[in-house]
């Protein structure tokens, strides 16, 4: 009995904090609509170099474009993959203001929290740059782009959201001017990464090169969660003083599982003025695969990775496309960096000792329910504890001590508390498997993955890389 109630209070709290993440939230929140876009806009741009395509704002946001086209499509001009996806930090300000709530959370799900551009004074009263910040995109070869009509014209299509047969030459010489501009003035000073051909340590145009080493295509920007109208109406909380840089890269590798993926680095910079302690990070996603009604979440932790495939053998929207249901999913390549004596850690691509990156120490879902719910409303501070305890891996409730664990669902251990739900094998049928036992059946799901706990002192930066991988294969199985 003592099991069975565990498992209610479970689906219960399942219910509870998915209705605080649904679909309906989605319309809650401020989100202006409009119609496809006459002229490429500053504030978002898109990563469509190989199978996958993303669209990335300035204030961080992976998320559905203007007339309500899927943040990540997979594969490109197919099925959509996820409707929206953020980047979200949790953490404790050691700022010794009683006025003020020690725990903040911030970053982006339906929502930002952030605004673009960066922090141009650190300290305790830390000062915005201006918000008027684009998304730069630079492609190794744009130089030659002239010559490949079609590629210019699919990109086009991309930016524009027009079918490839109504992108018009002004549209295309856009495209193309825009890849020259940005790669004149790729923003190196503020943080954009470049290759230093001559090893000298700093960038010199016309000699070291815009982006990273042998990618494709480069997507890059800044943003801060300064801004007190966004935080406080969303979490309850004011801002911490964080300003995080974003470059999204990938390969056009045909034939390769690279063409099937994309990276993406969030750069966090402590300019609060003050430590934080306790701070973990979450990639969260609410992952549409086709038609989102009848999808499954799986757990795999030996890779640091969450991922979702459709729950049934078929889906509606992959069929009109000729194609067996796809799978998508994140798996975090390189965690917070925190003190190991005798360890090694990895940041901006190098080697570090007395370090080590933290691998993904939790990970969480939702499954959509239509069980009667209100969520902490907007604007309260219960939304910052239900957020920092999903990005500690406890169930996503009201702040209580001890916080209520998540359960293993089904096969050895169901019942048994558990950081990781539903990690079982989906493809061999073993373990905790999504729809079996007292996990849900086929449905719209949310996922995230954690990382944590780690401290920042004032000045210091935290790096953290995921990749986001598409799976095809000849079934809704196979793609796993």
């Amino acid at each position: 009995m003592k099991r069975i109630a565990k498992i209610n209070i479970l689906l219960l709290l399942l219910f509870c904090a998915q209705t605080a993440f649904s679909q309906h939230a989605k319309k809650e929140l401020p989100h202006a609509k409009a119609g496809p876009q006459t002229s490429p806009v500053s504030n978002y741009s898109i990563f469509n170099i190989n199978n996958m395509s993303l669209r990335l704002f300035a204030n961080g946001h992976i998320n559905q474009s203007l007339s309500d086209r899927d943040a990540i499509v997979y594969p490109r001009g197919k099925t959509g993959a996820v409707y929206s996806a953020g980047f979200l930090w949790g953490g404790r300000v050691l700022d010794g203001d009683p006025s003020k709530p020690p725990i903040r959370v911030g970053g982006q799900t339906y929502a930002a929290s952030t605004i673009p551009g960066p922090i141009v004074q650190s300290g305790p009263n830390p000062v915005p740059g201006t918000t008027d910040f684009p998304v730069y995109r630079i492609r190794r070869d744009w130089q030659s782009l002239t010559g490949s009509r079609l590629e210019i014209l699919r990109d086009a299509a991309d930016i524009f959201e027009v079918e490839l047969s109504e992108v018009t030459p002004q549209q295309a010489q856009q495209i193309l001017d825009q890849y020259a501009s940005d790669w004149a003035n790729w923003p190196v000073y503020l943080g954009a990464p470049y290759e230093d051909l001559n090893g000298n340590g700093s960038y010199e145009r016309g000699i070291d090169r815009p982006g990273i080493a042998e990618a494709d295509q480069v997507l890059w920007t800044v943003c801060n969660d300064l801004d007190t109208s966004l935080t406080l109406p969303y979490y309850g909380a004011p801002p911490i003083g964080l300003e995080m840089q974003v470059t999204i890269w990938g390969y056009a590798r045909p034939n390769s599982a690279l063409n099937e993926m994309l990276f993406q680095r969030y750069r966090l910079i402590n300019k609060s003025g003050f430590p934080i302690d306790s701070m973990f990070i979450g990639q969260w996603a609410d992952g549409d695969l086709g038609r989102f009604t009848d999808d499954f979440i799986g757990v795999d932790s030996t890779r640091d990775m969450i991922y979702i495939y459709n729950g049934r053998s078929t889906d509606a929207e992959a069929t009109t496309f000729g194609i067996d249901p796809p799978a998508f999913g994140y798996s975090l390549l390189q965690g917070p960096v925190v003190i190991a004596p005798n360890d090694t850690a990895v940041i901006n691509f190098d080697r570090i000792s007395g370090y080590k990156n933290k691998r993904m120490t939790s990970s969480s879902y939702f499954a959509f329910s239509s069980v009667p719910f209100t969520p902490p409303p907007f604007g309260d501070y219960k939304r910052t504890e239900v957020f920092y305890n999903l990005l500690n891996g406890y169930l996503p409730f009201d702040w209580q001590t001890p916080p209520s664990s998540w359960f293993v669902g089904y096969g050895p251990g169901r019942g048994n508390s558990t950081f990781f739900p539903l990690s079982g094998d989906p493809v061999s049928n073993e373990g905790d498997i999504d729809g079996f036992g007292d996990n849900l059946p086929p449905g719209d799901r949310r996922q995230s993955l954690h990382s944590g706990p780690f401290s920042m002192q004032p000045g210091e930066m935290q790096e953290v890389i995921i990749a986001a991988i598409g799976g095809l294969g000849g079934s809704h199985l196979e793609s796993i």
